[in-house]
């Protein structure tokens, strides 16, 4: 079992940033779209490191293997 990092305070290990909506609803003047690119792009300030993304399934064996060698460090 990992060790919770409490991102979301606590023991909770995550923060929502954005709730689910369309893609092209407009919130604050900006695109759900455009919200959460922007969200993804400032995720490594929120967690203090690297964030790793798989672009595809087949990238995930590699991306997790990646992740892991650069905790590892």
């Amino acid at each position: 079992m990992g060790v919770p990092i409490g991102l979301g305070g606590g023991s909770q290990d995550y923060v929502e940033l954005d709730p689910i909506r369309k893609m092209d609803q407009v919130v604050g003047g900006v695109t759900q779209r455009d919200r959460l690119v922007a969200d993804i792009s400032g995720l490594d300030k929120r967690t203090g490191g690297a964030s790793y993304v798989a672009r595809n399934p087949a990238d995930i064996p590699t991306v997790f293997a990646d992740a892991l060698q650069a905790r590892a460090q």
